[in-house]
């Protein structure tokens, strides 16, 4: 069984035959993603502090090279600017002129292509967090506009992905949680966010590729509306703000999860025996015997402060236990029992 079968039997519960993993070299790894080329403007030091223009035309202060930052100057701070808003080209064929290298030498493993606009974060890029909350109750009219338009722009990526012999899509980045609720009402999700997603998903599925999305924080009020809506893969980077055991109740051994050992808490302060304890008691509660566990790395370390050896020891910890779909008797529920012995 090649890479590329593992993981997607993984996902679609087909029995593979050990946990697919998602790891930095030298670890062995079963899949590769690759994003569309993006560009900043330009860079500005203005009293000692950084700020970036991206080219969705909004300013961020820039804390770090290894932290995003946070818009501080929107696209579109007035409704009134947005007629004359033009969207960057991130659908240039320049930007994905470098896929066919990348695709030609990674052959048999399971390829991801990553969207050019995620809906969420782009919409509050170009108009700003306060914005975005005010125009969910006064300006849902000018919001849809916004929404459909970042739409048409993930669909137009999409067409651009079928032209190589991808796997999945990342349709997104869409971070929809608080450490223990959502940043909206479900309710203000389900009837502006939720029919978007479908519609683009579904035309992903028409392609005969997977939906892959990540997003943190605690959203397991919308996750059963997602999973309705196509989603095939969930990356949740934090987990124990919301519980193992709760999330392999709720959705283990229904949705795959492509997750790293939780970023904000054992990646911080535990031990190489309390990392590898983790690994293996999240693939238990996640995962069935049939599939539905990735493991993954975050690509970003130094962010979060993760140390090299406590990454290594969550990298080794997945390969070793890469048996488990084999290893673990089932209990009733269908789920790998979530406990560890």
């Amino acid at each position: 069984m090649n890479a590329k079968e593992r993981v997607k039997r993984a996902i679609h519960f087909g029995t593979p035959d050990r946990v697919p993993n998602h790891l930095p070299e030298p670890w062995p790894s079963d899949i590769v993603w690759v994003f569309p080329k993006g560009k900043d403007i330009s860079t500005e030091i203005r009293d000692g502090k950084t700020y970036r223009l991206s080219e969705w035309s909004s300013w961020w202060h820039v804390v770090s090279e290894q932290n995003m930052g946070e818009v501080v100057k929107p696209a579109v701070e007035e409704w009134s600017q947005y007629e004359h808003y033009v969207f960057p080209s991130v659908n240039d064929p320049e930007r994905y002129d470098h896929v066919a290298q990348i695709v030609g030498g990674n052959q048999g493993k399971y390829l991801m292509g990553v969207l050019s606009a995620s809906l969420f974060p782009h919409y509050w890029e170009i108009r700003g967090l306060m914005n975005f909350y005010g125009d969910l109750i006064e300006e849902t009219e000018k919001m849809e506009q916004l929404l459909d338009a970042l739409v048409d722009i993930q669909l137009a990526s999409l067409e651009t992905w079928t032209r190589y012999p991808v796997d999945g899509i990342v349709v997104g980045f869409d971070d929809w949680g608080l450490q223990d609720r959502l940043m909206i009402s479900p309710e203000l999700f389900r009837k502006f966010f939720l029919p978007r997603y479908a519609k683009v998903w579904s035309r992903i599925h028409a392609k005969g590729l997977d939906v892959i999305l990540h997003s943190c924080g605690d959203i397991t009020s919308i996750l059963p509306d997602m999973m309705a809506a196509g989603l095939d893969v969930i990356n949740m980077d934090q987990q124990e703000n919301m519980g193992l055991e709760r999330l392999g109740r709720e959705f283990g051994g229904k949705i795959c999860f492509w997750n790293p050992v939780d970023i904000q808490t054992v990646m911080l302060d535990g031990t190489q025996e309390e990392i590898d304890l983790y690994v293996e008691k999240m693939i238990r509660c996640l995962a069935s015997d049939k599939g539905g566990f990735i493991g993954k790395y975050y690509t970003q370390p130094e962010a979060v402060h993760h140390t090299p050896e406590r990454n290594k020891a969550a990298f080794d910890s997945f390969v070793r236990h890469s048996t488990m779909y084999n290893d673990f008797h089932t209990n009733g529920a269908g789920s790998l029992e979530c406990n560890t012995k």
